[in-house]
């Protein structure tokens, strides 16, 4: 997502669905306009497990420290290091969230190791993406082991993964992790899905995301071109609940459309009040999109709309009969 880091506060939410992320960390390659030149590099999450089993032998927790800055940070590559910096980040911060996380990560292992394997599947959504779009530019996108916050999101010129929450087995252990961060863990099967997602986030020409429909047409847009490019959708829990409870759902986001931004509506964590699961703006966004593509007669021109966002009034008007109302 431009929103797809799974940040609790309202500065990071907004952060999330505008790319609007502070520049920092090492100057990357401009986005390439052949999707065959995409770079995806997963060397941070190698170097990680290397660093986290080195751990093990560390005699004091200043040794544990020197370990994770010398040999994960110190050689991070450019996205790990723009994380870093954004997130204003230290290698004790690192090391509290690896401790913390002990059996998740021994879980997780095997499936972040495996991330090579959907490097040609991720090399074919791009094509795809490119045959949508033909305007469509390719950032470099990097893999790493957070601190439990990013599932992914566009900093600048590259795009940064958090494979600790997007590089899972089918059912990982998910209480060691915080509630709301629960519901946005995928399976690395996925990470073509994912990586679509992320890649259209890139196209969007939206900026200065500030009310719910703003998001919802951001995240709703990269989900839909994801779903249709590659035929899965990203929020299964958001888009089962979603169609069970549409109505109900359309007349609560109505009221709530021109609001500024509410973390409930794009933050993956369930309200304890009314048991909804969280990103239901995606499915709210998606819903949108998919009425505008199947009323359109020129579904490439249509498609390259839900894309590009570079005039959203047409998908505003179909909000608005969606939603039931006018003036969205």
């Amino acid at each position: 997502m431009r929103a797809r880091l799974l940040l609790l506060s309202l500065t990071g939410l907004t952060w999330l669905l505008t790319g609007a992320w502070p520049a920092h960390g090492q100057a990357t390659r401009p986005a390439q306009p052949n999707p065959d030149s995409l770079r995806v590099e997963w060397a941070d999450v190698d170097r990680f497990w290397r660093t986290y089993d080195q751990l093990a032998t560390a005699g004091s927790r200043a040794d544990s420290l020197a370990l994770v800055e010398t040999q994960y940070l110190a050689p991070a590559t450019p996205g790990l290091r723009t994380y870093v910096a954004a997130a204003h980040a230290s290698a004790a911060d690192f090391l509290a969230a690896w401790r913390t996380h002990r059996r998740y990560l021994a879980a997780i292992r095997p499936a972040t190791q495996r991330i090579g394997s959907q490097k040609a599947a991720i090399l074919r959504a791009a094509r795809q993406l490119k045959r949508a779009y033909e305007a469509s530019t390719f950032p470099d996108l990097y893999f790493a082991i957070g601190k439990f916050e990013v599932g992914g999101t566009s900093f600048g010129n590259l795009l940064y993964v958090g494979a600790e929450l997007k590089c899972a087995p089918p059912a990982p252990p998910l209480a060691e992790l915080r509630p709301d961060l629960r519901g946005g863990v995928s399976p690395v099967a996925a990470l073509p899905t994912v990586c679509l997602h992320e890649l259209v986030h890139g196209q969007q020409q939206l900026r200065n995301a500030r009310t719910n429909l703003d998001g919802a047409l951001l995240e709703g847009a990269a989900e839909y071109v994801a779903f249709r490019l590659s035929g899965r959708l990203g929020s299964g829990e958001a888009f089962a609940y979603g169609r069970r409870h549409e109505a109900e759902l359309r007349r609560q986001f109505a009221r709530e459309a021109q609001q500024p931004l509410v973390a409930k509506w794009f933050l993956t964590s369930a309200d304890p009040a009314t048991g909804q699961p969280g990103a239901l703006g995606y499915f709210i966004g998606f819903r949108i999109c998919e009425a505008y593509y199947a009323q359109a007669r020129d579904k490439r021109a249509a498609l390259r709309d839900i894309i590009s966002l570079a005039n959203t009034a047409p998908l505003r008007a179909q909000a608005a009969r969606y939603l039931g109302r006018t003036g969205q």
